[in-house]
C-alpha cells in the first residue's frame, strides 16, 4: 500500500455521536488507516424516510464533532449529489478525482456487512475497497464464513460495540430527555441552540 493509508466513514450521521467517535479512533489505532474520510449521505437508498436533520445541520454537528480530530476529514461528495447515495458510485469518484488512493478502507458495522448483499454493486465495492468491519451485533468475524465474497484482506475489529446509536439520541431528544451523554459536548449544543430533533 503506497500513500497515505486512508479510511472511507459513511453513513447518515444523524446525528453524529460518540459511537461514531469510537469507530473512528479504533480504526486509526488498530489497523493501517490513520487517515479517515468520513462522508455523510444526502438519502439512504435502503432506509424509507430521510434523515432528520437537514445536510447542512448534520455537516455542521461532524465539522463540529472532528474539529479536534487531526487526520480526519468531512466530505460533501454525497451531500452534493443528487438523489440516493450509493457507496459505490461514491468510492468511485474519490478514487478517480484523487482524494483517496486506489483501495481505501471502507469502514461498516457488522450489522450492515450483513445486509450488503442487498446494496447496489456490492461486488464491486468489495473489488475497490479493504472493508473495515465494527463489532455492533456479535461476532463479525463469524461473518467471513457466511459471505466468501469479501476480500482476503478484510479486517474485523473484535471490539466492545459502544451503547450510543443516533437512533437513542432522538428518541431521546423526543421523549424530552437528555441525549448529553451520548454527544460530543459541542453537537448536544447545537442540536439543543437549533431545537433539531424537538
Amino acid at each position: 500500500m503506497s500513500g497515505p493509508a486512508t479510511a472511507v466513514f459513511g453513513g447518515s450521521f444523524d446525528p453524529v455521536h460518540l459511537g461514531h467517535l469510537h469507530v473512528i479512533g479504533l480504526v486509526r489505532s488498530c489497523t493501517v488507516f490513520t487517515t479517515i474520510l468520513v462522508v455523510p449521505n444526502r438519502q439512504n437508498p435502503l432506509k424509507t424516510r430521510g434523515p432528520g436533520a437537514g445536510c447542512e445541520d448534520r455537516l455542521q454537528m461532524l465539522q463540529r464533532a472532528l474539529a479536534t480530530f487531526g487526520n480526519c476529514r468531512v466530505s460533501r461528495e454525497e451531500l452534493d449529489r443528487p438523489g440516493p447515495s450509493y457507496a459505490i458510485d461514491t468510492l468511485e469518484s474519490l478514487i478517480s478525482s484523487n482524494q483517496v488512493i486506489s483501495r481505501p478502507g471502507y469502514i461498516l458495522g457488522d450489522d450492515l456487512l450483513k445486509q450488503l448483499r442487498n446494496w447496489y454493486r456490492w461486488r464491486d465495492l468489495l473489488k475497490t475497497t479493504v472493508p473495515v468491519v465494527i463489532t455492533r451485533d456479535g461476532d463479525p468475524s463469524r461473518l467471513r464464513e457466511s459471505m466468501p465474497e469479501l476480500p482476503d484482506d478484510t479486517v474485523f475489529l473484535q471490539n466492545p460495540p459502544h451503547p450510543a446509536s443516533s437512533s437513542l439520541v432522538r428518541a431521546r431528544i423526543a421523549r424530552g430527555e437528555s441525549p448529553a451523554d451520548l454527544l460530543p459536548q459541542s453537537v448536544n449544543e447545537y442540536i439543543e441552540y437549533h431545537r433539531i430533533y424537538h
